[in-house]
């Protein structure tokens, strides 16, 4: 099964994708290549050996433990990271619109995601979960406030003037530090593209 399965793992891409599950994409591979290894071996059987004695239960089982367990894996990282943290962490609050999404995965790639508590879209009016994070209106940010202890709010780029205005309020009356997140892109060496 394991001669069979490995090379059908690394054809459905499953060893060059990062080793997370963020979505259910990142889930098509391993089920993908752990059903057709089934089936293949299932089919190879049948052919030499008419499949006497041999278990279909083995095979069936074979298949569902091999994906829940494979899954499991790729998850722990992420549930040792954001479930069992060792110390205490500071909770943070991005203000965007759009680009929540580009910051959060720079926020991720720094480790820090499991501090943000909410993501407030300031720019509309549209609630909802990003990534396992509530994203809020700049209506619902004050509540939010009261029931968390707040250390920080990322304003990010696309946040509107009005918008910076009052965050910059409610941080005055919260104490709450606002750190501005800019994006730069620069010309090395003088040559323009």
């Amino acid at each position: 099964m394991i001669a069979v399965k490995i090379p059908l793992f690394s054809l459905f891409g499953v060893y060059r994708r990062d080793s997370k599950i963020r979505t259910l994409s990142d889930i098509y591979p391993i089920a993908k290549g752990n059903i057709l290894g089934s089936l293949t071996i299932v089919a190879g059987l049948t052919y030499v050996a008419g499949f006497h004695n041999f278990s279909r239960m083995v095979m069936g089982t074979d298949a569902v433990l091999s994906i829940l367990l494979m899954i499991s894996v790729r998850v722990a990282s992420r549930f040792f990271d954001d479930v069992l943290t060792m110390f205490p962490t500071k909770a943070y609050v991005l203000v965007g619109g759009p680009s929540a999404e580009f910051y959060y995965r720079y926020f991720e790639w720094q480790k820090s995601h499991a501090n943000i508590v909410a993501i407030v879209n300031a720019s509309k009016t549209d609630v909802g979960v990003q990534y396992g994070v509530p994203v809020i209106s700049l209506s619902d940010l004050p509540g939010l406030l009261v029931r968390k202890d707040i250390h920080a709010m990322y304003l990010l780029p696309d946040c509107s003037t009005q918008a910076r205005d009052s965050i910059l309020s409610l941080a005055r009356q919260h104490s709450i530090a606002v750190h501005v997140m800019q994006l730069t892109v620069g010309t090395l060496d003088g040559v323009a593209s």
